[in-house]
């Protein structure tokens, strides 16, 4: 006797009709707000949340010296969600720069070196021929022909 047949002898014909079940809504922050989601592989739940179309970002959270959760910020989770373990909130786009900070600006470039100036690469001469934040590229002439250079300025010196 077969398992179908078993489970038809013993709770009737409608055990074999399954209902269908609604499609279940993703859950959706409010606008301007973000669900912070804890992930079991935050790498995989990244690639899976932005398939879906949601933003998502990486988020560290240092709570002692010696451990580091990693979060997942996003805008939408889909039900049933392979890789993730549960929402923990959710919070405030401001907030969330509040406490994670931006990221600091850049310095402005300190390069010395002006187009047309004259450098030493080594011991091989050359000219600036174009700078690019710290990064000048050098033209310099070996066996007959021009070539160009790409180097950071700490590299070189005038000559």
């Amino acid at each position: 006797m077969s398992i179908e047949q078993d489970l038809v002898a013993r709770y009737g014909q409608d055990v074999l009709k399954v209902k269908r079940q609604p499609r279940i809504p993703p859950r959706v922050a409010k606008p301007k707000h973000r669900l912070v989601v804890e992930p079991t592989r935050k790498a995989q739940l990244v690639k899976e949340l932005r398939r879906n179309g949601s933003k998502a970002t990486i988020c560290r959270h240092r709570e002692t010296r010696e451990t580091t959760t990693h979060l997942v910020m996003t805008n939408c989770l889909p039900a049933f969600t392979k890789h993730a373990k549960r929402v923990v909130t959710e919070l405030p786009c401001a907030q969330i720069l509040r406490l994670f900070g931006q990221r600091a600006l850049k310095p402005a470039s300190a390069n010395p070196y002006t187009i047309g100036q004259s450098v030493m690469y080594g011991e091989i001469p050359g000219v600036v021929a174009g700078t690019n934040g710290d990064v000048c590229v050098i033209a310099v002439t070996m066996l007959g022909k021009q070539h160009l250079r790409p180097l950071h300025y700490d590299r070189l010196r005038p000559g």
